[in-house]
């Protein structure tokens, strides 16, 4: 069968491919709350005001452990990458399979894909700084017993005296970026794992103002997984627009064809969602 895609089909790729987060309901959309252990706290608790790159911040609660002096662990089989470190902080990303850090009072986990909280228990005690819906996901896999900080989206935080702001990594639910400002006005920009488009370097993004200013960003923490030539993907949308295509033919000559989707623990919703919400049959 063939596997090309029509005109019309290729028309449609203009569009902006859809945040992954839009599938998912926010904790609380109409507060923009933050949940600590479990717990939902109120705007009347914790001020998310949307303020710009060039304003303060308030400060974000501190987390109810005192994790600094739970270092009893930590030995140099365990000694965490500097690479693993936002440089000039306390924070680590990604960084759960070296245990407790010394020195870090911050763990940041940029999405729940089991390469990047790989060693992380349910006896973990130090903070996780996550979006709302990776915070639902460690909660339903290990337990009410971690420390999490869900942070809002679009939204600067300050953590620890460093402003902090998570902007949809378009990989999976609940993936982010992580922009965090220093006192001293550098920014350090770690990416995870991310789906690169336009959209990201456009208004509203905040990032735009590292375009349209003179600010820069200090550091950057780049996804390069597969930063190189010899790699030429299509756009998210065409290669749904052929699956769409594909099945189509199938169910047309083999009616009772069941349509099967590999998986894995998240990350492949939208590619599901829009298959399944085509009318194959009309």
């Amino acid at each position: 069968m063939s596997k090309s895609v029509s005109k019309t089909k290729r028309d449609k790729l203009i569009r902006e491919n859809k945040s992954i987060l839009s599938f998912f309901k926010s904790t609380n959309e109409s507060d923009n709350s933050i949940i600590e252990k479990g717990e939902q706290k109120t705007p009347s608790e914790v001020d998310t005001t949307v303020v710009p790159l060039t304003d303060t911040m308030v400060s974000l609660p501190q987390p109810r452990r005192n994790v600094n002096n739970l270092w009893t662990n930590v030995g140099t089989n365990n000694e965490c990458p500097k690479h693993k470190w936002l440089m000039n902080t306390p924070f680590t990303v990604d960084a759960f399979r070296y245990g407790l850090i010394k020195g870090c009072s911050g763990y940041f986990l940029t999405h729940f894909h089991h390469d990047h909280y790989i060693g992380l228990t349910s006896k973990f005690v130090g903070t996780i700084y996550c979006s709302e819906i990776t915070a639902k996901l460690l909660e339903k896999n290990f337990g009410q017993l971690l420390s999490i900080v869900a942070l809002p989206t679009d939204i600067f935080i300050n953590v620890s005296g460093f402003d902090i702001l998570l902007l949809d990594a378009n990989h999976c639910p609940g993936s982010v970026l992580i922009l965090c400002r220093l006192p001293t006005g550098n920014v350090n920009l770690h990416t995870g794992d991310f789906r690169a488009q336009a959209s990201m370097l456009k208004p509203p993004s905040p990032l735009t103002e590292f375009i349209l200013s003179k600010q820069r960003i200090s550091n950057l923490y780049l996804d390069t997984s597969f930063c190189a030539p010899k790699y030429t993907f299509p756009l998210q949308e065409s290669v749904i627009d052929a699956a769409i295509q594909i099945s189509r033919e199938a169910l047309i000559t083999h009616p009772g064809a069941l349509i099967l989707c590999g998986m894995y623990t998240i990350g492949k919703e939208r590619f599901v969602l829009d298959i399944y919400s085509v009318p194959f049959f009309t």
